[in-house]
């Protein structure tokens, strides 16, 4: 993966301690991250490239996992048939697929649960390819992206902070 450096989400939470004095770390440390992780779900910002290759007759990948990272979509797939010839493949329902294809240069990809992608027509042979994989930070995770906390970082205070506000009966919401 080529996620950047990962920052310690304790190194971030500043202003929200502030605001919220009596949350406790781990409270407030789950709330940025909860505020991060619908960020990158709802904008698909945070993406990283994932090289791979294809092999003949194969049609499912599985995209791998990152310690800090959950994969949850892809934006896009291009394969190479050489440095100079590739191709971006045109997302689409997997259902809709003619399974009597003959094998070939893939076209078509769907993401699939569990960080997979499908692809269509099957690889005749071994294609290079890039996978921009849609990423977010993994839940409980005490770190996050750096470009993603030095970008967003007034996005994820007032999400983590709109969470802390509306939790019921605690003492920091008054």
């Amino acid at each position: 993966s080529d996620l950047m450096a990962q920052l310690p989400v304790m190194d971030l939470l500043g202003d929200v301690a502030q605001i919220c004095r009596q949350a406790p770390t781990p409270t407030l440390i789950s709330a940025y991250v909860r505020a991060a992780r619908r960020f990158c779900q709802k904008s698909r910002w945070l993406v990283v490239s994932i090289p791979g290759q294809t092999a003949a007759g194969e049609s499912r990948y599985t995209l791998g996992s990152d310690p800090y990272a959950e994969i949850f979509g892809v934006a896009g797939i291009t394969m190479y048939e050489s440095p100079t010839k590739f191709e971006a493949l045109t997302e689409s329902d997997s259902s809709t697929w003619d399974p009597t294809a003959a094998p070939g240069l893939p076209e078509l990809y769907q993401y699939l649960p569990e960080a997979q992608v499908a692809l269509h027509l099957t690889p005749d042979r071994a294609y290079n390819m890039t996978i921009a994989a849609c990423v977010t930070p993994k839940r409980g995770a005490n770190s996050i992206d750096a470009s993603l906390a030095t970008k967003w970082e007034y996005v994820l205070q007032h999400g983590a902070l709109a969470y802390l506000l509306a939790l019921p009966d605690v003492a920091w919401a008054n």
